[in-house]
């Protein structure tokens, strides 16, 4: 992997060599080989036998930072079809693998994917009677909500008369003015929304209904009785002063002998007469005032409390009937649209049968690579499962490259960085692109296999539509970081560290080579920024001496080896030292 995070040890200690040490892919020590060799070749030869071996002649120029990985090829949009049938269903037919959906065949719905629908259909003619019948259940409930309604209505309204009727009753019988004031004494609520009070008893009984007979107020059917008993009291009074002057007059003529017997009998029968007759209107007139009238009175007013009390249970009533015909409703209401609802859901199973083309591109049947679930390969007569993949149409003009950058990269990475793309199958080939997303997360994938190496997938969208690229393909992926326009460089294994600092070794003819502390900037697989240290045109060791003279086994060394000598150590691309953190990418090293 190619990155540019510090070289050499940074501001906390870091080790250039750590950068190397986490390098997943070992095809990449091969680049440092081929620089040394080159180096040996263009500059080993002419440093003379002072070179003490490979060197390089420090450069000046442009130095573009850049991270490479491999990846492959894959289409930045795509069709997934999926089995939307719920359980396990059979394929009945599918389109070939590799099949070019056109244009013309979304337009005309080509069938892509059959699925067996049979169990589906005999679900379905069940499920009709069922909707049928909460269809009906919903049409009585809802007109027996209608009757309960205009029910309760009439009984509310015949229960609000009746208590109009007992009111004028009531006052018809006393009188307006004194039935009013005895109702308005006990407070009562003829509208039926009030429950009666609890002094309401307390106050009727308090009230003397004899005694509203003597009222002044009397008026009604009650003081026409009244009157009426008078009346008939005071002619009998008027029948028995008249019999008993008659007889009187009887007994005169009948003592000079000018009225017989006879006579004197009949006058004498009818003061009997009289005297009943007042008697029987005095007694019917005291039973009124004492009985009738009381008992009449109290009925009467007892009959419009209780049509009021009535009132109120009927509206009471009616919020039963109709909450309870409301339920009634609501509950057929819900059975049709579940019914409603699973019906037009297994239409849509049964739509959802026939998959039919709605983009264009290739056909790829899905699954088959990875089959975790234990699924069927795609084909025809093979059972499917809900959601699972059927087959993939990728859009071939929008095509991506997906690879893996180490954390020691990854803060560098960024979208709308620029890109170079390059396919092991067309070498020839050069596309661009640019980052269009960086994944937050290290790959799931990649930490199961090896916990401790940390890969964050990079997606680099391809510029232009190319017909020939493929999904799967291998690529190379050069993103260009930073481009720093005029500095010094030399390649990275000429630096090294010694004492806590980077270093490089400059030849000096015949004479040993000269150890010079440099400040070290941004680097690549490949080369090195120096800031400080070197000038343009010196010749530097691509090895140190003690690498030299271990043969290149000091790269091997263990550092607690490597701490017991006095000489610099030599980074290796390989390798970072114990105890020493990844550089922080981005980061200028010290």
């Amino acid at each position: 992997m190619t990155s540019a995070p510090e070289a050499g040890t940074g501001p906390k200690g870091k080790s250039l060599s750590r950068f190397f040490m986490n390098k997943p892919w070992t095809w990449k020590l091969a680049i440092p080989v081929a620089v040394l060799i080159i180096g040996y070749l263009v500059f080993g030869r002419g440093a003379g036998p002072q070179s003490n071996g490979a060197v390089f002649a420090v450069k000046r120029g442009p130095l573009k930072i850049t991270v490479l990985e491999g990846g492959q090829m894959e289409a930045r949009e795509f069709q997934e079809v999926k089995s939307d049938v719920k359980g396990q269903t059979k394929i009945l037919s599918i389109v070939e693998e590799g099949y070019q959906v056109t244009e013309d065949d979304v337009k005309n719905g080509k069938v892509l994917v059959e699925l067996d629908s049979a169990d589906l259909l005999q679900r379905m003619t069940q499920q009709q009677i069922e909707f049928q019948g909460a269809v009906a259940s919903r049409a009585q409930a809802q007109e027996q909500f209608e009757i309960t309604q205009k029910q309760n209505e009439s009984d509310i309204t015949a229960a609000a008369l009746d208590v109009k009727f007992k009111r004028i009753d009531f006052e018809k019988y006393l009188g307006a003015e004194l039935g009013r004031e005895i109702l308005d004494s006990l407070a009562l609520d003829p509208t039926g929304e009030k429950e009666e009070s609890a002094d309401v008893q307390s106050k009727r009984a308090a009230i003397d209904f004899s005694a509203l007979a003597q009222n002044p107020k009397l008026q009604g059917d009650a003081k026409q009785m009244k009157n009426k008993l008078e009346s008939e009291n005071q002619l009998a009074s008027q029948d028995l002063l008249v019999a008993e002057d008659a007889l009187k007059w009887t007994k005169e003529l009948a003592s000079k002998e000018f009225a017989t017997n006879t006579e004197l009998q009949q006058d004498q029968m009818k003061v009997k007469r009289a005297t009943v007759a007042q008697d029987s209107t005095n007694t019917a007139k005291q039973l009124y005032a004492e009985y009738e009238f009381p008992k009449m009175a109290e009925k009467l007013l007892s009959d419009y409390e209780e049509s009021i009390r009535k009132l109120i249970r009927t509206k009471k009533q009616s919020i039963s009937h109709l909450s309870q015909a409301e339920a009634t409703l609501k509950a057929s209401e819900a059975r049709y649209q579940l019914e409603e609802q699973q019906t037009k859901e297994l239409q849509e199973q049964i739509d959802r049968c026939v998959i039919k083309a709605d983009r264009a591109g290739l056909v790829v049947y899905g699954g088959n690579e990875r089959n975790f679930y234990g699924d069927d390969q795609i084909k025809e007569g093979a059972m499917v499962r809900q959601r699972q993949p059927i087959i993939t149409i990728p859009d071939m003009t929008k095509m991506s490259v997906s690879v893996k950058v180490h954390e020691s990269a990854i803060k560098q990475v960024k979208k709308g960085l620029k890109a170079t793309i390059t396919l092991d199958a067309f070498q020839d080939k050069v596309l661009t692109g640019e980052v269009m997303k960086v994944a937050v997360l290290p790959d799931s994938q990649q930490r199961w296999m090896n916990p401790d190496l940390k890969l964050y997938t990079v997606n680099i969208a391809i510029d232009g539509s190319n017909d020939w690229l493929r999904p799967g393909m291998s690529a190379q992926a050069l993103i260009l970081v930073n481009e720093l326009s005029d500095v010094i460089y030399v390649p990275v294994q000429a630096v090294s560290e010694s004492d806590g600092e980077h270093v490089c070794y400059v030849a000096k003819g015949l004479g040993s080579p000269e150890q010079r502390v440099v400040t070290v900037g941004e680097f690549t697989d490949e080369s090195i920024e120096i800031k400080s240290g070197l000038k343009e045109g010196e010749s530097v060791l691509l090895l140190s001496p003690t690498a030299q003279e271990d043969g290149g086994e000091d790269q091997g060394t263990p550092e607690s080896e490597k701490n017991k000598k006095d000489e610099p150590e030599q980074p290796r691309p390989d390798s970072r030292p114990p105890n020493s953190e990844a550089p922080s990418p981005g980061e200028t090293p010290k």
